[in-house]
């Protein structure tokens, strides 16, 4: 949406490129960003950042359902030299894994304790019950174990 200069009315176009460009970003990777999701390719999701600029997010880093129209947070992943913008859903490192882990405990509670996922669990099995990626599972339920809150069971992961 925009201010017409000639009428000066406020008018919407689909014209994106017009006016979200990425000429002149004060971004920075891996820093926090609203999303508003404007199409979907084969790559992805285009989404606007910060109402600004325009970028990119992956469909294989996609572990939830989305459409467009949807306003989301996300973070910067690769701010690119040919002035794209990568973008990603989840937070990298410890920050992604401590979130990970909470989400597993409480689906455990809502389970009575027990959840039938597994480090060998098939991947789309982890992703329609968990949100989240096998190597996100693994790293959370690794943590998990160490820190003596799950045991790891043959048929599944149970909180203790």
């Amino acid at each position: 949406m925009y201010v017409d200069k000639l009428t000066k009315r406020i008018a919407a176009s689909a014209k994106i490129n017009r006016y979200a460009k990425n000429d002149e970003m004060l971004l920075s990777e891996n820093e926090e960003v609203d999303l508003l999701l404007f199409k979907q390719t084969d790559l992805g999701y285009g989404a606007i950042i910060n109402n600004l600029h325009q970028g990119l997010i992956y469909k294989n880093e996609v572990f939830t359902n989305l459409a467009v129209g949807d306003k989301v947070k996300g973070w910067i992943k690769t701010l690119r030299e040919d002035g794209r913008i990568d973008l990603r859903l989840q937070k990298v490192g410890f920050e992604l894994s401590d979130d990970a882990q909470e989400l597993i405990l409480k689906k455990l509670s809502e389970k009575n304790g027990f959840l039938a996922l597994n480090d060998a669990s098939e991947p789309q099995l982890i992703k329609n019950e968990l949100g989240m990626s096998k190597k996100t599972f693994k790293k959370a339920i690794g943590g998990l174990f160490k820190s003596k809150r799950i045991s790891l069971e043959e048929n599944g992961i149970k909180l203790l």
